[in-house]
């Protein structure tokens, strides 16, 4: 039987950061925790899902990564000389190998998928947050009577037991990708973000077929033609869409934030909330290059479904409702369309927390973002007896 005062279910981003939290500004042993995922090591699925969808700058600014400390990922790229920058509007005069050696895409200073993801190895590295991971999959949660909860796990074949305190759900979404029925009766291969490594060789001197008209949409597509694809068809229900942002970034402050929460109801609030997200759009960079290639006669968009035998086809078509297999108890909890119904602390129970895109019911349209991450550290680590609040340290180098 394994025993911890915290239990984070998910290695994502949500849990990473609040491990990073917890790591830093925890102040006894009462403050001990594990980081339970499926998969080895933290961030596995965010390492690979943004490799398969072939991300060169994230949509979020150098304020953004797994330390606590806003200033932690600019402090980084400014001490290694990491500052090579691009502009948008050079974006789409570059191919896709010309532009994996820059850091940092303006304005906004989006940095590139390589420098997060390098400051974010380097921070798991130096706090030892590998220390507190633990691979498995809950697969039931329970209360036990003065002792916190009970969880079953399983890892491959075997089946063991974490008693916790307290347990902070930080469970996303991306195991569960769509993938469109009959699809496999339709293409020569199929390939997702979860599946096989999507390498220049599956699409060169090919007609590529992409299922999904969003962000992810666009970088494969335009990733596969600079990897030598005759042509690609984007299938989307939507025609292309630009946006900034995946929501709208009033949320944030009170500006818009002070309105959601003065709805009358947790189900009004996770409705708004999912109506004032933007899922399916695309940064300026991206649009702007999927329409050069539209003009060029490179990249065709149908507003429908495959039909007949395509070459490989990309789905990067989102990915499904929350759907928890954590059990009767956890089952009996209010929930509305799968979302958590929480208190403003993001309590669901006694001792049980959530963070990540299951917490919109509280935190609102920027709930999966990294900055939701941010948001839901603010109200849950208090209840944890950890004072936290917007971090700005510029004396911690990387911290």
């Amino acid at each position: 039987m394994i025993s911890t005062s915290i239990l984070i279910l998910g290695g994502g981003f949500h849990g990473t950061f609040l491990g990073a939290a917890l790591k830093k500004y925890r102040r006894s042993k009462e403050h001990d925790f594990l980081i339970l995922d499926p998969l080895p090591g933290l961030l596995a699925s965010w390492f690979t899902t943004t490799s398969q969808t072939k991300v060169q700058f994230l949509r979020s600014s150098l304020s953004h990564s797994i330390a606590p400390n806003f200033h932690s990922l600019r402090n980084y790229a400014l001490a290694l000389g990491r500052t090579a920058q691009i502009t948008v509007s050079e974006f789409s005069e570059m191919d896709y190998s010309s532009r994996e050696n820059l850091d940092v895409l303006q304005p906004y200073f989006r940095p590139s998928l390589r420098l997060f993801n390098d400051h974010a190895r380097e921070y798991i590295r130096s706090q030892k947050l590998e220390d507190y991971g633990l691979r498995g999959r809950a697969i039931e949660i329970s209360p036990e009577k003065n002792r916190g909860y009970r969880v079953v796990c399983q890892r491959d074949e075997d089946v063991f037991e974490i008693t916790a305190g307290k347990i902070i759900l930080a469970l996303g979404f991306g195991a569960n990708p769509r993938i469109p029925e009959n699809i496999d009766n339709m293409a020569t291969e199929v390939l997702n973000p979860l599946g096989k490594p999507i390498t220049p060789d599956l699409v060169k001197n090919k007609e590529v077929a992409v299922v999904g008209g969003g962000l992810s949409g666009g970088q494969v597509s335009i990733w596969a033609l600079d990897s030598g694809a005759k042509n690609v068809t984007i299938y989307s229900l939507e025609p292309p869409s630009e946006s900034r942002f995946d929501f709208d970034p009033c949320y944030v402050g009170p500006k818009c934030s002070q309105d959601f929460l003065l709805l009358s109801s947790a189900k009004e609030r996770i409705d708004s909330a999912k109506l004032n997200r933007r899922p399916g759009t695309m940064t300026t960079e991206i649009f702007n290059s999927v329409l050069g290639f539209q003009e060029r006669g490179k990249i065709r968009w149908d507003l429908g479904s495959p039909k007949g035998t395509q070459e490989p086809v990309f789905v990067t078509a989102g990915y499904h409702e929350p759907k928890l297999s954590l059990g009767q108890w956890i089952d009996s909890l209010p929930s509305y369309k799968g979302y958590p119904i929480l208190k403003d602390d993001l309590s669901w129970a006694s001792n049980i927390y959530v963070s990540g895109s299951l917490a919109i019911s509280e935190i609102g349209p920027p709930a999966p973002n990294f900055i939701g991450a941010h948001l839901a550290a603010r109200r849950i680590l208090p209840q944890l007896g950890i004072d936290f609040g917007w971090r700005f340290d510029t004396r911690d180098e990387f911290q």
